[in-house]
């Protein structure tokens, strides 16, 4: 891929939100599918849920997305639903990220146990220092 990029974020699942009927995941696997093989293996595909599943769905978009080698999934669940964040890293055997919801170091150390990574954003988060 040109450009020096390695890294593609992008959300396949459209309009869909709480539970993923079997069209609308197909869709999203369809997606992902034409992404990977017009990347290659060289290129991370990291997949953006925007906090709109349950954790069952969740899971059920990480199984099936897996074999297409996802780098991360990113705001899979809620993140006040700490049930369904502990259920989904626990199940889904795809790394997690969570998004700029997390705005403060106190939320930050809350949240490290759900996530693989956790990207804030600097002006929320009251800049690079805190965020260090």
């Amino acid at each position: 891929m040109g450009g020096g990029y390695t890294a593609l974020k992008f959300d396949p699942f459209r309009d869909s939100f709480d539970v993923l009927d079997g069209a609308s995941l197909m869709r999203a696997v369809e997606t992902v599918a034409a992404v990977r093989e017009a990347v290659g293996d060289g290129v991370d595909i990291l997949i953006e849920c925007h906090n709109r599943f349950n954790a069952e769905s969740a899971v059920k978009v990480a199984e099936t997305l897996r074999p297409y080698g996802i780098y991360f999934m990113e705001g899979t669940v809620h993140p006040e639903d700490l049930e369904g964040l502990t259920m989904f890293k626990s199940a889904a055997r795809v790394p997690v990220a969570l998004s700029e919801r997390v705005v403060n170091k106190g939320q930050h150390l809350q949240y490290t146990q759900y996530a693989d990574y956790i990207q804030v954003d600097l002006g929320r988060f009251g800049g690079p220092t805190e965020a260090r």
